[in-house]
């Protein structure tokens, strides 16, 4: 046995009852009488009491010190438990919320998207999807970002698992949702895009194919007279046919997207202006 700390026994010896002492006087000595011991009134006048300690008693009380000492630990580590499963339950109840309010959002910011198609500004139909968009990423990522540091304390602290499994899942889901929104939201801007070229396309045609009527209203009006030239020029027409159908067909596409709004007239125009040509030439339809 190790030997024990001064400031130790004296607490011991504190705590521990005084051993007494008994007087033997000349009657206690062997006689044909009755020994004889004084009761316990009987004390050494002017004696310190003294006390006896032996190893096997200091040993005993250590173990019981420290084993007062564990259960003070277990009992604080227990509470830091419930304090921090309390907390984590908050975290856990907190996130699911906002997790659920997002992706109401998003759902929301999709249907959006569709009624921006009605847009027929093509180039602030592009600036609205963004709009719409950037207006929750924010939310979007701090929501992720709390979600995933969430998983990892979760993990890390071994929580429950089905309380993991259902933090994942919500994470999961709310990925998903974002990816198929940012999906939608180029998908939309690659489709004005689209609308844009076809627009400028349909306006090069109209103008090529306007020009080049012009011309031949010209010539029927010089060879009016002359059933030759007529008779070519109606076979030009023929041939230039294809850039008036290729011009109608893109006019009726962009008007069913309201990408062509404002511009029908011109089409309507421009058909007109082909029929009088086609009529001056005497072609029968």
């Amino acid at each position: 046995t190790l030997p024990k700390p001064k400031w130790y026994v004296e607490s011991l010896r504190q705590k521990s009852p005084p051993v007494e002492q008994v007087i033997v006087t000349s009657t206690t000595l062997p006689t044909n009488e009755k020994t004889v011991f004084e009761s316990r009134d009987h004390k050494l006048p002017n004696k310190k009491t003294s006390y006896c300690l032996d190893d096997d008693y200091l040993d005993q009380q250590l173990a019981k010190d420290h084993s007062d000492i564990d259960n003070l630990f277990q009992q604080s580590a227990a509470k830091n438990n419930i304090r921090q499963t309390t907390s984590h339950n908050k975290d856990t109840k907190q996130f699911q919320e906002t997790c659920e309010n997002i992706i109401k959002k998003i759902d929301l910011v999709k249907q959006r998207l569709d009624t921006i198609s009605s847009e027929s500004d093509l180039g602030l139909r592009i600036e609205l999807i963004d709009m719409e968009v950037d207006r929750i990423q924010a939310e979007f990522s701090t929501t992720m970002s709390r979600g995933e540091t969430l998983m990892l304390i979760l993990q890390r602290q071994q929580t429950n698992d089905n309380i993991q499994s259902s933090i994942c899942q919500q994470v999961t889901v709310l990925k998903q949702k974002w990816q198929s929104l940012t999906e939608k939201q180029l998908n939309k801007k690659d489709e004005a895009r689209d609308l844009i070229t076809e627009v400028e396309r349909v306006f090069n045609l109209r103008e090529s194919l306007s020009a080049w009527l012009e011309e031949i209203r010209v010539k029927i009006e010089a060879g009016k007279n002359d059933k030759k030239e007529l008779g070519t020029i109606a076979r030009r027409m023929e041939l230039k046919k294809t850039d008036l159908t290729d011009i109608n067909k893109l006019g009726n596409k962009l008007t069913a997207a309201n990408a062509f709004k404002g511009q029908e007239n011109s089409l309507s125009k421009l058909n007109k202006k082909w029929e009088n040509a086609k009529k001056d030439c005497n072609i029968v339809t």
